[in-house]
This record gives C-alpha cells, structure tokens and sequence, in this order.
C-alpha cells in the first residue's frame, strides 16, 4: 500500500556520495548549482529507469544581471517506483572536444 502522504523530499550536492534511503512511491527532488559560466552542461542523469522516473527537469540560467561567474541551478524531480537500489549519478561536461567530464552528483540509493 502506497503512502500519499509521503512528504517530497529536497536533495542537494550535500548529498552526493550519502547513501540514501528513500520509500517507494516518494517523489524526491535533485538541486544542484548549474555552473554555466565555466561552461559545462548537465548531461543525461544516469539511474536504473525501473527503480526512479525522472518526472520533470527544471534549469534556471543565472539571472541577466549577475555578476561574472554566477551559476544557475537544474532541478530533478523523480518518482520511486520500486523497492531495489540504484545509483543516482549527475554529470556535467564541456561541449568542446576535450572539455571534460565532472561529476556533480552520485549516490545510492536504496529504495524500502
């Protein structure tokens, strides 16, 4: 039986290398500080797809008037869907060839 009450629950780059327990069924979202102006782009969130779905992907560009280096944010909303555990991994490249590869977020976790 599935808990509707199940308050959402916010994760941030604090959280990243914890290993997480989360209940089935919970929606939990992902924030991390979206680093535009060292020119990386979020890539594809990589997670095993029967154990969370990835509901909706939020990105705020710095605002227009921010000083020189300010980041945005990108959010990830998903849903678990079942009991298993999977790793939650948000990595962040260049564009360019040989722009590099950096890894703002990975943990595990681990779906009761």
């Amino acid at each position: 039986m599935q808990n509707h009450n199940l308050q959402v629950k916010h994760l941030t780059e604090s959280d990243s290398g914890k290993t997480l327990t989360i209940s089935k069924g919970q929606i939990f979202t992902l924030t991390l500080p979206n680093r535009v102006a060292g020119g990386y782009r979020f890539d594809k969130a990589q997670y095993d797809t029967s154990v969370l779905r990835l509901d909706k992907y939020i990105e705020r560009l710095p605002a227009a008037n921010s000083a020189l280096g300010s980041h945005g944010w990108g959010t990830w909303q998903f849903t678990v869907l079942r009991k298993a555990t999977t790793t939650l991994k948000i990595t962040a490249s260049r564009p360019w060839h040989g722009g590099g590869t950096i890894t703002e977020f990975s943990s595990i976790v681990m779906v009761k």
